[in-house]
């Protein structure tokens, strides 16, 4: 009980607190939340990359087949 009434008597002090509190929250998810997406954004260009690469081999295959060249 003792901590109740302390915090009663300072009301500001404690909402100050937890308002501190929650802003470092707020930090916290901004920034996982960022983290998240250019994660996203590095992995959504890497299937369009691979696809280009495995694009240019097998194209260039077919035409040696295509010729008689292995």
């Amino acid at each position: 009980m003792r901590l109740a009434g302390w915090a009663k008597n300072h009301v500001e002090l404690t909402v100050a607190f937890v308002a501190v509190a929650m802003a470092f929250a707020a930090v916290v998810v901004a920034y996982y939340t960022t983290s998240l997406m250019r994660e996203q954004a590095r992995l959504s260009f890497k299937p369009s990359v691979w696809l280009e690469t495995n694009t240019r081999i097998c194209h260039k295959d077919d035409e040696n087949d295509a010729q008689g060249r292995l």
